[in-house]
């Protein structure tokens, strides 16, 4: 959405566009293979410039075939088929951290796939193979259609921000810098 209301403010701007988790998005920041970057956990490196854009929270989500409840408890979902996020994705990690503070371990769940994107988790929940904590922002449509729904969990409350990244010591080209505050602007 950004990039396409940035084009039409300068149309002769044309995007590559890369996926990639935040582990692997930051590396390619660190090795000079992008300008700027996006991820969904702060980068460690202390070369790196991580700027908050946007805050956003993890839900459990899965289609109506899967969970037919409003509320589960923490270990009727252990019970349930998992799909996790890839090790490196800030989703995971974030999940991660929140889940040991629960007392429960990626072991204690039924995973049954690991996947490497947003959108393959939200094929998978939406072909019923599971239940999975997920971006709220990424599944908006999804709940809005009511082809998805978000299950409630007690004491479920995972923020997270999403941050635009660059190296500290690299002048951002004039255009990406255009693009970088436009992104803080319509952001914040």
């Amino acid at each position: 959405r950004l990039a396409a209301s940035f084009k039409k403010q300068y149309p002769e701007v044309s995007f590559e566009i890369e996926i990639g988790d935040s582990h692997e998005i930051t590396e390619r920041v660190l090795g000079h293979d992008l300008i700027l970057g996006f991820t969904g956990a702060r980068p460690e490196s202390e070369k790196i410039k991580a700027k908050e854009f946007l805050s956003d929270r993890l839900v459990l989500a899965a289609s109506s075939e899967i969970v037919k409840k409003d509320r589960l408890s923490f270990k009727e979902l252990l019970d349930l088929p998992f799909i996790l996020r890839e090790k490196g994705s800030g989703t995971r990690k974030t999940m991660e951290v929140f889940l040991g503070k629960k007392g429960i371990a990626i072991k204690d769940l039924n995973v049954v796939a690991c996947l490497g994107s947003t959108d393959s988790i939200k094929e998978a929940l939406k072909a019923t193979l599971g239940v999975s904590i997920i971006s709220k922002i990424a599944i908006e449509e999804e709940l809005r259609q009511g082809v998805l729904r978000e299950i409630k969990l007690k004491g479920l409350d995972i923020r997270r921000n999403f941050y635009i990244i660059s190296l500290k010591k690299r002048t951002l080209p004039l255009i990406y810098k255009r693009f970088y505050e436009y992104v803080l602007s319509e952001a914040g």
